[in-house]
């Protein structure tokens, strides 16, 4: 088993460890740093995830967003190109359906009109793992590291969204070993605040 696997099921270990009531109760404190930052506060277009498992969960967050007049959105399986993610609006009267991994998504058109990702302001990014680096660990997939790379890796650096991932403080580890195709975070939200990173 290679480092990044040995981690990846330490980590999984160690967030079944945690009850359901607990990670709600971590997942509250981590909304509440969030809805403090000025960023929160002053931005209005907003990438969510719908949380799964243990994941943190922020639709608390997602609902001060809806009624404070904020855009949301939420990633959808992309049709093309496979292996990728589409981010779709997401509002209150959205229906939603299990994508093929049991994920809520919103429902829409095979044709969806995707939102451009240097149109929104902030992605929120659920993960398994991150360290004092930035460096974040997914559950394998590379779904997130797939569809950021062009926005990200493309010498316009224009109006790109910030990367903030969102975890429990105990999921921090000392080194994630890196890929040339990993994208760092700009900052993590643990229930013990607001981190941001050097880019």
């Amino acid at each position: 088993m290679d480092k990044r696997q040995q981690i990846r099921t330490e980590l999984k270990q160690r967030r079944a460890e945690h009850s359901k009531t607990q990670c709600q109760s971590l997942s509250r404190q981590i909304c509440t740093h969030i809805q403090t930052e000025k960023l929160f506060k002053n931005k209005s277009r907003f990438a969510f995830y719908y949380p799964v498992g243990n994941e943190v969960d922020l639709l608390e967050l997602l609902y001060a967003a809806w009624s404070r007049g904020k855009q949301t959105f939420l990633p959808v399986l992309a049709n093309f190109p496979k292996g990728n993610l589409w981010w779709i609006e997401h509002t209150d009267s959205n229906p939603m359906y299990l994508n093929r991994f049991g994920i809520p998504e919103p429902v829409h058109p095979a044709r969806a009109r995707r939102t451009k990702l240097r149109s929104l302001d902030l992605i929120f990014m659920p993960l398994l793992g991150f360290d004092a680096s930035g460096n974040r660990m997914g559950m394998g997939g590379g779904f997130y590291d797939r569809s950021l790379a062009k926005c990200y890796r493309s010498n316009n650096s224009w109006h790109r969204p910030i990367k903030m991932g969102v975890a429990y403080s105990w999921q921090q580890v000392d080194s994630i070993p890196t890929e040339k195709w990993d994208i760092p975070l700009d900052a993590i939200a643990t229930e013990k605040g607001i981190t941001w990173f050097k880019s």
